[in-house]
């Protein structure tokens, strides 16, 4: 089992956050930094999303990872571009890291 600050479970983390409400209040309770309590939360959700990665059927997921498209005023061929990567690759998840719009036009 993993401990988290080497000493809290998952299941007691998450069980405060529901209790308490808050990572700010459940920092107050354990008495120690906010910022290391979220650290916690942060690596607890991430080891949930690797698990549940490890137990799919599916494990042959692709991701396309784009951003900065500017709409309207996107590079002309970006996408298009990406949509042959995302062909190319057989991508089955498209991720947009940001600058979806542009405001600026």
């Amino acid at each position: 089992m993993k401990l988290y600050g080497g000493r809290y479970s998952a299941e007691a983390l998450e069980e405060l956050l529901s209790t308490i409400g808050s990572i700010a209040g459940v920092s107050r309770f354990l008495e120690k930094p906010r910022e290391t309590v979220r650290n916690w939360f942060k690596t607890l959700e991430q080891d949930k999303i690797i698990q549940a990665n490890d137990n799919s059927e599916n494990n042959n997921s692709t991701v396309l990872v784009i951003g900065d498209t500017h709409l309207p005023a996107t590079i002309p061929g970006y996408l298009d571009h990406c949509k042959r990567i995302y062909d190319k690759y057989n991508c089955n998840y498209v991720v947009h890291m940001g600058d979806f719009a542009d405001q600026y036009y």
